[in-house]
């Protein structure tokens, strides 16, 4: 089982905590790494690392010397796309497919973003004062802290560390520790592109030992989020609280209502908060097998689906699993804001 530690400027270094805490295989439900905890000791040395290369060597670099050095990461994640594909199921259970459909992608968000990096430019506007030259110059905002979510892990966080890269910041970043395996993999591409240390960091733990003294720390910039409607509450509720601080950073949230992703044998059941609907994918080819809405009984919202001779029942709005329901049990944690969870029992073969 392999132990990762925290990437904080530039060197792999271990958690101020000296602990570390196991990541599963949804799959299998086995442990198969171990993932540095980290603490607010370690984001203020990751922030500071950060804060130093912003001012020192990547300040100094040219735009377009970012921008070859964004399209010298793609090309590295282009030729490591299948191993880092598989990664990412392993840790946290999704397609094959989708996630090499991702990792095949991602080098194009570089690469755009790459050739995006000197051509960022500002305005000369007319103005009525004689003797005024008024004009407009778009600047880097400093450290970006970015907290990205379990079920897309590297392509969400690229979505914000590309645009953040090209523009001159640097990056703290906090992935979920659900799914962190991937972005500690990821986060040995940047040395080899030629990224100076401390232009990205990548601190892993669990959200109120990191991700909320990263977010309200005194010298981050900006905080860029993907996650649950009631965690970007509180991001946002958090970082509104700085104002009389330090001035409140800049946030950009994308959230939703949907609930988590259950694997029952072949199959896949997601479940959709806002319209109470329960699909079934083929594990394989990610086909839709099966889509209905969930009917009220007295235990909760419920459905039955019949597949290879199996029926599975999923119940929705039960704080946990109904102790009545038979045969194999597959159950996700609950949901938010309702306190609801989705429930699959895979019933014995007739």
């Amino acid at each position: 089982m392999t132990k990762h530690k925290l990437l904080i400027n530039g060197e792999w270094v271990e958690p101020a905590s000296n602990d570390w805490f196991e990541s599963f295989n949804p799959y299998t439900a086995e442990p198969w790494a171990l993932i540095p905890r980290g603490t607010a000791a370690d984001v203020d040395r990751a922030v500071a690392a950060a804060r130093d290369a912003y001012y020192g060597d990547w300040r100094k670099l040219t735009a377009t010397a970012r921008g070859a050095m964004l399209r010298k990461l793609a090309d590295l994640i282009a030729a490591q796309a299948n191993d880092l594909a598989e990664i990412e199921t392993m840790d946290n259970g999704k397609l094959i497919a989708e996630m090499r459909g991702q990792l095949n992608y991602i080098p194009q968000w570089f690469n755009y973003f790459g050739g995006l990096a000197d051509k960022i430019e500002g305005r000369v506007i007319p103005i009525d004062k004689p003797g005024v030259f008024n004009f407009t110059r778009e600047e880097p905002l400093g450290v970006i802290a970015a907290v990205t979510p379990w079920n897309s892990p590297l392509m969400l966080a690229c979505w914000k560390l590309a645009p953040a890269l090209a523009a001159g910041n640097t990056v703290v970043w906090k992935p979920s520790e659900y799914s962190s395996v991937s972005a500690l993999v990821f986060g040995e591409l940047f040395a080899k592109a030629g990224f100076p240390p401390g232009v990205v960091n990548i601190v892993t733990g669990f959200g109120h030992e990191v991700g909320e003294p990263l977010i309200t720390h005194r010298h981050v910039a900006k905080i860029a989020f993907t996650g649950g409607d009631a965690t970007g509450e509180r991001v946002y509720g958090l970082a509104a609280k700085g104002i009389r601080d330090t001035g409140a950073p800049k946030v950009t949230l994308a959230s939703n209502r949907n609930g988590p992703v259950v694997t029952a044998g072949g199959l896949v059941f997601v479940g959709t908060w806002s319209d109470r609907t329960v699909r079934a994918f083929d594990k394989t080819s990610g086909k839709v097998l099966w889509e209905q809405e969930l009917e009220a009984n007295p235990e909760g919202l419920a459905a039955v689906y019949e597949a290879g001779g199996r029926q599975y029942v999923v119940f929705c709005g039960a704080a946990r699993p109904p102790e009545s329901a038979p045969g194999e049990g597959f159950a996700w944690k609950a949901g938010k804001p309702e306190k609801q969870g989705y429930y699959v029992f895979a019933l014995p073969k007739k």
